[in-house]
């Protein structure tokens, strides 16, 4: 019901937009309760009053508009990060006979690139390989028992940024020979 009435406020804006934006608007429900707009009369059908719409005139792009909004962006600066987190595996996840885990690192905003920025992660404490522009990471035939994860975003300098939480996942294998061995 929800999607109709969306669809419905899209249609009612289509016709108010359109070139007939004057043209009558009707309004019914049909046999299963959705909400019908139209520009043709129906027999269970109510006119709808579509005001005029209110118009703002764009301000005017120049010919090098993308390159002034890139050259702003890079003026201002990066922007803090509200938010960095081991998206998966989640935290407290139990893994079973995997030969590899795929860890995923979500921010908030995104990894500014534009500003060399990089994701390390750290895996029970150690760096998994150098930092990079990735924010997904495989481990290879981790070990079985608990590890935790930790993500760091350093600038091209190597300064700490920011840094997630630490989030800890259980391996569980059936047979130490699977790989891993260990604990």
């Amino acid at each position: 019901m929800k999607t109709s009435l969306v669809a419905a406020a899209a249609v009612v804006l289509a016709l108010g937009f359109s070139s007939s934006a004057f043209a009558d608007v009707y309004r019914w429900k049909d046999s299963e309760g959705n909400i019908i707009f139209s520009d043709v009369p129906h027999p269970d059908a109510e006119k709808v009053t579509v005001e005029q719409p209110s118009i703002v005139t764009p301000y005017p792009l120049s010919s090098n508009s993308g390159q002034a909004a890139e050259e702003t962006e890079v003026a201002e600066g990066p922007v803090p990060y509200a938010s960095i987190e081991i998206a998966s595996p989640a935290n407290e996840e139990t893994l079973r006979n995997v030969p590899a885990v795929t860890v995923s690192v979500a921010m908030s905003p995104a990894l500014q690139v534009q500003f060399a920025h990089v994701v390390e992660l750290l895996y029970d404490g150690a760096s998994v390989g150098s930092p990079g522009q990735s924010t997904s990471f495989t481990l290879d035939l981790p070990d079985r028992g608990a590890h935790q994860l930790q993500a760091i975003v350093r600038d091209g300098a190597g300064k700490e940024l920011g840094r997630s939480a630490t989030s800890t996942f259980f391996l569980h294998r059936n047979n130490v020979n699977q790989g891993g061995g260990g604990s």
